[in-house]
């Protein structure tokens, strides 16, 4: 068998890029721009890299998005995607209520983040731009909705009633939070941080339940 030389496969490789149809333009850009997030902070994407690494000219990704922002938000979009599958998946793989309910959301959502830091950091970083529209990609509300929804249905079964939908909402802000600050930065252990969450945020919830 003839063994390709690593120079001649780049260049077969870009050139498919470029004979791939432009309507899927949009899902290369942001799968590059993931893929990127991979080795770069997210401070230092920009659509020229993207386009790079995408294999297409640098005016190609402004066919399907205005500024950075708006690309922003579409990998955006994707990673909670891809969160809200992991937080389902475990909960089609545990109990529905019960203690252990919420144990195995809170381990995926903790794996998340690790797995994958940089995108991570982007989904926190949700506040829009001055002058800029609150959610440039339709389907990022969708997607951080569908995120949410299989939180609140593990909290729901950790508590054996359903949560005010504002607790929920806080709790689920609270999460967040605390996995951003002590798990991506590294100042405690995935297990210590799972610990800690499985007995505040049932706790924090209930005690609002009993004040309203």
């Amino acid at each position: 068998m003839a063994i390709r030389k690593p120079g001649r496969l780049r260049r077969r490789l870009k050139a498919s890029a470029r004979r791939r149809p432009t309507r899927n333009l949009a899902e290369r850009l942001v799968a590059a721009a993931m893929a990127l997030l991979a080795i770069i902070p997210p401070q230092a994407l920009s659509l020229r890299s993207v386009a790079k690494a995408a294999g297409v000219s640098e005016a190609a990704p402004y066919h399907h998005f205005a500024d950075k922002r708006a690309l922003e938000a579409a990998v955006m979009a994707e990673g909670y995607r891809q969160l809200a599958a992991m937080l389902e998946a475990s909960a089609a793989q545990g109990p529905a209520t019960g203690p252990d309910s919420l144990n195995a959301m809170l381990r995926a959502y903790v794996a998340f983040a690790l797995s994958q830091p940089n995108l991570f950091r982007l989904m926190r970083r949700e506040e829009p731009a001055e002058g800029l529209d609150a959610n440039p990609d339709p389907g990022l509300a969708e997607a951080q909705e569908r995120a949410f929804e299989a939180f609140r249905a593990a909290l729901a079964g950790r508590l054996g009633t359903e949560p005010d939908p504002d607790d929920a909402r806080l709790a689920w802000s609270a999460m967040r939070g605390a996995v951003a600050t002590l798990v991506v930065a590294g100042t405690t252990t995935p297990d210590a941080i799972v610990r800690f969450l499985e007995a505040a945020l049932p706790a924090g919830v209930g005690a609002l339940t009993r004040a309203a």
